[in-house]
């Protein structure tokens, strides 16, 4: 396993170094993002009902499946339905003819490497898609399931066309619109994948802004649709708005400028009231139905993957996407990771970063299907940690938790910190702060902190000690479950005596909330942040000339909503800005689930694109409330010029007041 990890780790810094690469992709995921925000549509009443869709037809998929094949087959289309991807390609080959193929967009065209195929029998493809068709010349890999060739300059594309670098885009579209209008005249075959196939009247739905899907399924004599079983849905209406969504949430428009609805082959009545097939269009269309452990995931604990419209909008909030692009998913992020682990191996998905997602969860809220990526991620961990697939740092860590009390193996007592303050601990009272591995070993200053501000509100609190132990959320995160296990039956046995818990750490609230909920409801035991008590009049902080921004911890803003609070604390102090990304679309400082300890080059340089939004505000300081965000931002800082200071609210409460 150490050379995989070494492997992981080298295959990182080589993209680092693609300079142009990652100011392209950075480049085309801010032009996205301002797109959402600059929209009027109301995304999570559309979320809402494209994922009252998607529930309702993977769960009836058995009743539709047939019943959009036997409309598709009256409809004059032939269709075949195949359980993988050897069967797909048996199927295709058979199909195939002239020495031109042309073909669309679509992604489950990877899954059977239809390209690869196609070429390995001798024909010339052709991708239609300018993405795709730039990706082919450049010889590269698509990185993004709608734009997958974001990752290339536009200084490259021109040298692809053999234009000149100042030519500006519309001439550069131009020329590539010729040359491949040009090919698709030539071809037989045109392939296309679907948006949408409906069981009530058997449309083939395709939705797209260039126009290419059109022409390829339009000009050549054969149509061939390649698609999963999952993108079935009742009827035309649903297909609609499942085709919306991919346009939607993946570029951030209203819809795609092209909707088109096939029903099967080009007819003609004209002639004697003789219907004739092939007119215009192709007189054939065949409909490859693929499977590929579609069925079994559906009856899964993965079943949310089948929820997934391939619109990207998982990737475009990312922030491993973002650092790292394609090699994250082979372009598809956690989505697409998760779903080659089931249909393909998860040795497949460990090499192509099951464990380079921080599990933030910025994917979820913006995927129309809301399918839960990072739980998802953690369950896969879960199965390959039992297989033996295990970053090495993980099972250090794991070890130092199980025989050191705390992931640094550090020695020294956890309660070191405490000697020299003047902390006041009621050993009576019912209300535990718990402190966490990270302020007890790492940031100090923020268990000092907020021990002297719950000491200044009066608020009694009992401590640990060396009795404190590691909450394990990280454990479960990373997929050591028998560990994790073990670890809360011990810590719930001394908590059980509490009435309320205190942290100051987001990833020791979140692993109580997530993981320890029966627990808490079972022995009536309150659930607090400090940021949730504390009181700035209470405090006497007066209002300051400094200017602050703050980093929301993914923990506690997205699933838990603890945005508000120190928002209220810092415009009462300061003269506060907010930043773009924030609150529930806050960006990841890098540090979770495992990704500081396993690749701390991807981490800080994930926390350094946060250091950068903040800097362009020209703060004086950073806040934050969080100890691992904190510790990740600082890394972050390294080579910023504007030097802006990173610190804990707590801190900052306990300078200003002191």
């Amino acid at each position: 396993m150490e050379k995989k990890y070494n492997h992981l780790k080298s295959k990182i810094n080589t993209v680092f170094e693609k300079t142009e690469e990652n100011e392209a992709r950075i480049n085309a995921l801010k032009y996205i993002q301002d797109k959402h925000f600059n929209s009027n549509v109301d995304s999570k009443k559309f979320q809402r009902e494209y994922k009252k869709i998607k529930e309702k037809n993977i769960k009836k998929l058995e009743e539709l499946l047939p019943r959009a094949i036997k409309q598709l087959e009256q409809n004059g289309c032939k269709v075949f339905l195949v359980s993988d991807k050897e069967d797909a390609l048996k199927v295709l080959k058979s199909l195939l003819t002239g020495k031109i193929i042309v073909k669309s967009k679509l992604n489950t065209g990877k899954e059977i490497e239809l390209t690869k195929n196609l070429k390995k029998w001798g024909y010339e493809v052709v991708e239609t898609d300018l993405g795709d068709r730039i990706v082919q010349l450049a010889n590269s890999s698509s990185t993004h399931p709608l734009i997958p060739g974001l990752h290339i300059s536009k200084r490259k594309i021109a040298n692809l066309f053999n234009a000149d670098e100042d030519i500006s885009t519309k001439e550069l579209a131009n020329i590539a619109g010729k040359q491949l209008r040009e090919l698709i005249l030539q071809a037989e075959v045109g392939i296309s994948g679907a948006n949408a196939i409906t069981a009530e009247e058997g449309f083939i739905c395709l939705i797209e802004n260039e126009g290419n899907q059109r022409l390829i399924t339009s000009l050549p004599k054969k149509h061939i649709v390649i698609t999963g079983i999952d993108k079935i849905v009742e009827n035309g209406e649903e297909a609609i708005k499942v085709a919306k969504a991919a346009s939607f949430f993946g570029l951030g428009v209203i819809s795609g400028n092209y909707i088109s609805f096939i029903m099967g082959p080009s007819r003609t009545g004209d002639i004697a009231f003789e219907i004739i097939e092939g007119m215009h269009g192709p007189s054939e269309v065949d409909v490859i139905l693929l499977d590929n452990k579609r069925k079994f995931i559906a009856s899964s604990e993965f079943k949310e993957i089948n929820y997934c419209v391939n619109c990207g909008g998982c990737v475009n909030y990312c922030p491993v996407y973002e650092a790292i692009g394609g090699l994250f998913g082979s372009g598809g992020g956690g989505k697409r990771l998760i779903f080659n682990g089931i249909s393909k191996n998860l040795e497949y998905a460990f090499d192509y970063g099951l464990n380079f997602c921080t599990e933030c969860g910025h994917c979820v809220i913006h995927c129309p299907g809301e399918i839960d990526i990072p739980d998802l991620i953690m369950k896969m961990r879960k199965t390959a940690v039992k297989q033996g697939l295990i970053i090495p740092k993980h099972k250090e860590i794991a070890n130092s938790i199980k025989t050191n009390n705390n992931p640094f193996n550090e020695k020294k007592p956890r309660n070191h910190w405490l000697k020299g303050n003047n902390i006041q601990i009621d050993k009576e009272s019912k209300t535990l702060f718990f402190v966490g591995c990270m302020s007890s070993y790492r940031t100090h200053d923020q268990a000092i902190s907020a021990a002297k501000i719950m000491n200044e509100l009066n608020i009694n609190f009992d401590y640990l000690e060396e009795e404190e132990l590691c909450c394990s959320g990280f454990l479960k995160r990373i997929g050591f479950i028998d560990e994790f296990n073990e670890n809360k039956q011990r810590l719930e046995e001394i908590l059980k005596k509490y009435d309320q818990i205190i942290t100051i750490c987001p990833g020791c609230y979140s692993a109580f909330r997530e993981f320890y909920s029966d627990f808490l409801e079972k022995n009536n035991i309150k659930l607090k942040h400090l940021i949730e008590l504390i009181d700035s009049k209470k405090l006497k902080v007066k209002t300051q000339e400094i200017i602050t921004t703050y980093h929301d911890p993914c923990h506690i803003s997205r699933k838990f909503g603890l945005t508000e609070p120190p928002r209220k604390i810092l415009t009462k102090i300061s003269s506060f800005k907010e930043m773009a990304l924030s609150k529930e679309n806050s960006k990841c400082c890098g540090a979770g689930a495992g990704c500081l300890s396993a690749f701390p080059e991807l981490s800080e340089r994930i926390a350094t694109s946060r250091i950068e939004e903040a800097s362009n505000l020209d703060c004086d300081y950073l806040i934050t409330t969080c100890p691992f965000c904190e510790y990740n931002l600082k890394k972050g800082q390294k080579g910023n010029i504007k030097k802006i200071k990173v610190i804990s609210l707590q801190k900052l409460l306990d300078e200003l007041s002191s």
